[in-house]
């Protein structure tokens, strides 16, 4: 009974551990004074990060992922001096982003393609 009791609950560690998977790209919009800014995390299950810009043409920015667990993330984005830190609350990414000592919001919502499926980088 104890053998079968240990391997439910392995397996359900399993299943909720995948289903908190926080890899792929996730959208939100930056709150900096009257003006949001788009911006898209893009977190690879091989460990690669970037960050997009696109109101500002940016796209691709490299990131360094500091911290990853299947519900937290940190990175930095050392080239516009920026970094994010969040953990995955219903579904949502919701952390903070900092900008040249400025704390701001940011709360990101998976991304999804044009089939309305959940994107990956």
């Amino acid at each position: 009974m104890k053998k079968l009791f240990f391997t439910l609950a392995l397996a359900c560690t399993g299943v909720i551990a995948s289903a908190q998977n926080i890899s792929g790209s996730w959208n939100g919009e930056l709150a900096a004074g009257l003006q949001k800014i788009p911006l898209v995390l893009n977190l690879a299950a091989d460990g690669t990060c970037t960050l997009d810009s696109p109101q500002q043409g940016a796209k691709g920015i490299a990131a360094t992922i500091d911290y990853i667990s299947t519900d937290s993330v940190t990175v930095s984005v050392k080239q516009i001096n920026a970094s994010y830190s969040a953990r995955l609350q219903d579904g949502e990414l919701k952390g903070t982003f900092t900008q040249n000592g400025f704390k701001l919001p940011l709360n990101l919502k998976p991304a999804h393609d044009a089939r309305g499926e959940t994107a990956t980088p």
